[in-house]
């Protein structure tokens, strides 16, 4: 399953400390933000049904996280 969320994640530096953050949570799931797009775009994909964790583990850290 693919999730895809909109968030403020901005720098490369946030990109990979978020990801670092995420996986403790998702070891199973390929992470990746897309900075170039103007929402910021976040897309998680692995074998689960639910991500829901995802914007709270954002929100945590300061960052807008808004299921797409």
């Amino acid at each position: 399953m693919v999730e895809v969320f909109k968030t403020n994640v901005s720098t490369v530096r946030q990109v990979e400390r978020m990801i670092k953050i995420l996986q403790l949570y998702f070891s199973d799931c390929h992470i990746n933000f897309d900075l170039e797009d103007c929402d910021r775009i976040l897309r998680m994909e692995g074998n689960r049904e639910n991500f829901d964790l995802t914007s709270n583990v954002l929100l945590q850290e300061g960052y807008l996280c808004e299921k797409l």
